[in-house]
C-alpha cells in the first residue's frame, strides 16, 4: 500500500492513485506507476533512473520500435493506415469512431458522450442514442416521467403563473426547454415544496396586493425559466 509519508512514488513503485506517481506521463495501473499508453520507459541521460518519453505521434516523426497509436513504427518511421474510420489530418494519424463503430479504447470514440464498450462505441448513461450521435436524454427537473415533445408558446420572462395554452401539453403538465429553445418535453406540474400548485395567486411583482403570493404560507417558484 502507498504511503505518502514517503514522498511520491517513482516508476514501478506502489501507488493508490495517479497522483501518487512523481514521474511526468506516468499514471498508476493495477498499483503500480507505469507510463501512460502515449509514453514509454526509458532511461535518464546517465541511464540509470527510469522515466516515461512520450511516443511519437507524427505522421513520418522517427521512431525505434513503436509509436503512438494508431500509428506503427516500420522502417524507423510512424505510419498512418488510412482505412475505415482512420485518416491523415495536420500531419497526425486520427481514428474516427461514430456511434455505433468498432473501438478498443474510450477516446477511440470520437462522439460527444459516447464510450468503448465491449469493442463498440455507445453513449453514456443520461443519453440516447439519436442515428451516429449522443444526446442527452430528456428528463423532469421536478420528477416525473418525461411525456410527448412539446412547443412552448409564451416568453418564459413573462409567464408568471402558468397560464392556458402557453403550450401544446396535456392538462397537468408544462413544457419544459432550454433556454435557448422554444422545444422541449411535457413534465408533470410538480410543486417542489408542497402536494399541489396554486394558481390563484401570482408572481408578478407588479400584481395587485390581493393576488400577490403571499409569503407566509406560499412560496413563488422558477420553472423552466419562468416564475
Amino acid at each position: 500500500m502507498f504511503s505518502p509519508c514517503n514522498g511520491k512514488s517513482a516508476l514501478n513503485d506502489v501507488c493508490d492513485v495517479n497522483g501518487d506517481c512523481d514521474n511526468k506521463g506516468s499514471i498508476c495501473l493495477r498499483g503500480k506507476c507505469r507510463c501512460h499508453p502515449h509514453y514509454v520507459e526509458t532511461r535518464d541521460e546517465k541511464g540509470r533512473l527510469p522515466k516515461c518519453s512520450p511516443l511519437p505521434a507524427k505522421v513520418g516523426a522517427k521512431c525505434a520500435n513503436k509509436c503512438r497509436e494508431p500509428l506503427f513504427c516500420r522502417n524507423g518511421e510512424c505510419q498512418c493506415v488510412q482505412r475505415g474510420t482512420t485518416r491523415i489530418s495536420n500531419g497526425e494519424c486520427i481514428t474516427t469512431s461514430r456511434v455505433g463503430d468498432r473501438c478498443s479504447r474510450h477516446y477511440d470514440c470520437t462522439s460527444p458522450f459516447s464510450a468503448c464498450l465491449n469493442s463498440q462505441c455507445v453513449c453514456i448513461s443520461g443519453t440516447i442514442q439519436q442515428g451516429s450521435r449522443c444526446v442527452a436524454a430528456a428528463n423532469c427537473p421536478l420528477g416525473g416521467l418525461p411525456g410527448q415533445s412539446c412547443v412552448r408558446r409564451s416568453d418564459p420572462s413573462l409567464a408568471f403563473n402558468i397560464p392556458p395554452n402557453q403550450d401544446n401539453c396535456p392538462s397537468g403538465q408544462v413544457c419544459v426547454t432550454a433556454a435557448d429553445s422554444q422545444v422541449g418535453h411535457c413534465c408533470p406540474v410538480v410543486c417542489p415544496l408542497a402536494s399541489h400548485v396554486d394558481v390563484k395567486y401570482s408572481c408578478d411583482p407588479d400584481a395587485a396586493p390581493a393576488l400577490k403570493c403571499p409569503s407566509d404560507s406560499h412560496f413563488c417558484h422558477l420553472l423552466s425559466g419562468a416564475v
